[in-house]
C-alpha cells in the first residue's frame, strides 16, 4: 500500500512560508535542517502528509516546475477567506461545478489561491 508523504516547494522566504501555511492552514512545524547550503523545513499536514519547503536564493527561485498544491479543508470558503487574510492573493473564488470524468462524475467545490511567493494554491472538496 502507497500512502502520500509529502510536496515539496521552493520559497526565496523560508521563516515568512512557515507562517504563511502554519496561519492560513495550520500547518504545524515537524522538522528543520540546513542540507547544501539551503534550509529546508518539513510541515505536518493535519490531515496526514507534509509539505516541504526549501528555502532558495532569490536569484535562483523558480517554481514552475509544479502546476499547483491541493489541500482538502471542510470549509472551502472559510479556508480560502483565512487564507487570503493571512496574505494569500485571490485568485479564483469558491466555486462548484461538475468534472465530467470517467468512470463517475464528481461534483466538487473548489477555490484557487496564489500563495506568498507566487505559489498557485487549490482548495478541493468533493460533494458527492
Amino acid at each position: 500500500m502507497v500512502h502520500f508523504h509529502h510536496v515539496a516547494i521552493n520559497t526565496p522566504n523560508l521563516e515568512h512560508s512557515i507562517a504563511f501555511y502554519k496561519n492560513a492552514f495550520n500547518f504545524q512545524e515537524y522538522a528543520q535542517w540546513d542540507y547544501n547550503d539551503k534550509s529546508i523545513a518539513m510541515l505536518s499536514i493535519p490531515s496526514g502528509g507534509f509539505l516541504e519547503l526549501h528555502q532558495t536564493a532569490p536569484k535562483c527561485f523558480r517554481n514552475n516546475w509544479l502546476w499547483h498544491i491541493s489541500f482538502a479543508p471542510d470549509d472551502i470558503d472559510a479556508c480560502y477567506y483565512k487564507a487570503v487574510a493571512c496574505g494569500a492573493k485571490e485568485f479564483r473564488k469558491p466555486f462548484s461545478k461538475t468534472i465530467y470524468a470517467t468512470p463517475t462524475h464528481l461534483t466538487v467545490r473548489v477555490a484557487w489561491l496564489k500563495g506568498p511567493y507566487g505559489e498557485t494554491i487549490e482548495l478541493m472538496k468533493e460533494m458527492n
